[in-house]
């Protein structure tokens, strides 16, 4: 009985449908961009982030993301440091054309999940083989050096409290303390 009634019901629609002529579809409304939630995350590695990989070329990193480098300052064959529109809170060292290093801002995902102003405890809890060496220019301050793959690491700066500075790169480029000369 209830598979007739379901039959019936079918049919009635099938017979109305025809009848009737297909409604129109809804004027569009404007399209609304998704959460950054809901977007995959492009974090800092020891290796690279989101297209760049540390060891290609800036030319190459430029095709990679499709948009062209900012220089900031004046550009040098031998090493400067450009920023790409699509990262604005990450600072690249190119040294002779090759990405070599990314200096990060607060607020950049890393997959250290470490940022500007964590405190240092944690990170060494985080991080027991964590390499410690004492600060050029803090008398408390000390580099936290975090291996990658093969010559590739992150370095944390702090002055005995909290993280000052991230950056991920290759050596020796990633441990250089002012960056160009």
């Amino acid at each position: 009985m209830r598979q007739l009634v379901i039959a019936a019901g079918v049919a009635v629609l099938f017979l109305t449908a025809c009848d009737k002529a297909p409604p129109k579809p809804p004027k569009p409304i404007a399209v609304i961009e998704q959460p950054a939630a809901d977007k995959p995350a492009v974090s800092l590695s020891a290796s690279g982030i989101g297209g760049v990989v540390f060891g290609m070329g800036l030319k190459e990193a430029e095709r990679a993301l499709n948009e062209n480098a900012q220089p900031l300052g004046p550009v040098n064959a031998e090493c400067s440091t450009v920023r790409f529109a699509s990262m604005p809170r990450v600072r690249f060292m190119v040294e002779k054309g090759i990405i070599t290093r990314a200096d990060a801002e607060r607020g950049v995902p890393n997959i250290i999940g470490v940022d500007i102003d964590s405190p240092v405890d944690q990170v060494r809890r985080k991080f027991p083989n964590v390499q410690v060496t004492p600060h050029k220019y803090l008398h408390n301050g000390h580099y936290l050096t975090i291996a990658g793959d093969g010559n590739t690491a992150f370095v944390l700066e702090d002055n005995s409290r909290r993280i000052l500075k991230l950056r991920a790169g290759m050596q020796p480029s990633v441990s250089y303390v002012e960056g160009c000369l």
